[in-house]
């Protein structure tokens, strides 16, 4: 019998998605997805907040880490629901998505679909950075190359 937030959290997530899920000996959970993405997901130390990230590859130094880091801080100045923030994380050189979510806020429907928003998001840049190109704003909408960005669903079940 579960009885913390989390392990209750994971337990409902897991029942819309059809999989145990738990935490681990450290008290997290990773999610890999269908369309490869993988979703770390834990409490913070005062348990008021999930915390999520993913890791969406490396970029290599120069010029391209420059442009790409510089429209991951415009997407982070966007207004409301960004869907994750951007950073940098050093000791991998790579991009990494996360987010947090007041945990008395968030149950396991409110969780998959943030999840799936996420995991989108996280979907388009690791492509972008994987095929070396960088993603730019114009208005509202994400372009790569000049071409507007078309997420695929979830698991790969929705497009």
């Amino acid at each position: 019998m579960i009885t913390d937030k989390f392990g209750m959290l994971l337990e409902e997530l897991g029942g819309l998605f059809k999989v145990k899920l738990q935490p681990d000996k450290n008290g997290a959970c990773s999610l890999k997805f269908n369309n490869g993405i993988q979703v770390q997901m834990e409490l913070d130390k005062r348990g008021e907040y999930l915390l999520l990230a993913t890791d969406l590859g490396q970029i290599p130094a120069g010029r391209y880490r420059e442009n790409v880091l510089r429209e991951a801080l415009k997407a982070n100045g966007l207004p409301p629901p960004r869907n994750g923030i951007f950073a940098f994380s050093k000791k991998n050189e790579s991009l990494v998505l996360s987010d947090t979510l007041f945990v008395e806020e968030v149950n396991g429907l409110k969780l998959r679909d943030f999840l799936r928003q996420f995991t989108q998001k996280a979907l388009l840049w690791n492509g972008a950075i994987q095929r070396g190109e960088v993603p730019s704003f114009t208005g509202s909408e994400l372009t790569f190359g000049g071409k507007t960005g078309q997420p695929g669903g979830i698991f790969g079940l929705m497009r």
